[in-house]
């Protein structure tokens, strides 16, 4: 599974919500998400993959995750202040024990600051801090482990659709391990990730087609496809709106 950095909106005009960051538009309530998985060449809809529930501010308040035999495999409940800003989300295994919490903090701007991750009994995991530009862009990402040395350095490039076009990633010396490259269609949702050593070389691509859009401007299918454009899965997605 590939795990990306969180990205955030920059500029001030754009809603700030889970809704923006996934590239969805209108009052959505519910995204059901399926596997794809390949058959005879078409992308066939496999088992339930994961159901986020949004709030009617947009953002997500759960997130289940299921595994190939449609059972909960882990769950997220994320808990708002009444600001709306997040002020923390649990993390559930697939036996609704709680493992982890994360932490939020946010400065007078509204910005969050850090986020904090910590097991049930309360010890620390990890911390993430956020600095900012004069647009608002959390353009400086630093994690640090539970002895609070820095474990890795993220510096970001937004684009004018207020999502992050350039990471470049730094490990604990400072030194440049990768960069790594987003693309967008005019909706926000993702076309095309790619990653780069520190000699430029290209070292991964992965490009995102979407299909069978709803009267919201929503997709319901999702292709994935490799560097030379060979399918390679992708997910089904059905949509409930408030």
């Amino acid at each position: 599974m590939l795990v990306l950095m969180l990205v955030a909106c920059s500029s001030c005009d754009k809603k700030r919500n889970d809704l923006f960051e996934m590239g969805l538009k209108g009052k959505v309530k519910t995204v059901t998400r399926y596997a794809g998985y390949l058959e005879a060449g078409e992308l066939a809809q496999g088992s339930m993959k994961e159901k986020f529930t949004f709030n009617e501010a947009g953002n997500i308040t759960e997130l289940l995750v299921f595994n190939s035999k449609g059972e909960v495999a882990r769950r997220e409940e994320t808990l708002y202040n009444d600001k709306g800003e997040k002020v923390k989300t649990d993390y559930y295994d697939d036996y609704a024990m709680l493992y982890q919490t994360c932490f939020y903090v946010y400065d007078q701007k509204g910005r969050k600051t850090s986020t904090t991750y910590r097991n049930s009994d309360g010890g620390l995991i990890e911390r993430l801090d956020y600095s900012y530009d004069y647009l608002g862009n959390d353009t400086l990402r630093t994690s640090y482990d539970k002895e609070d040395n820095v474990k890795m350095i993220c510096s970001c490039i937004f684009g004018k659709n207020g999502k992050v076009l350039l990471e470049e990633i730094y490990n604990a010396k400072r030194v440049l391990v990768s960069r790594e490259c987003f693309q967008y269609n005019d909706d926000g949702a993702m076309t095309r990730f790619y990653s780069y050593s520190v000699e430029n070389v290209l070292e991964f691509e992965m490009n995102f087609k979407y299909e069978d859009y709803d009267r919201k401007g929503n997709s319901h299918v999702m292709k994935l496809y490799d560097k030379d454009q060979q399918l390679l899965g992708g997910t089904f997605q059905m949509l409930e709106y408030y």
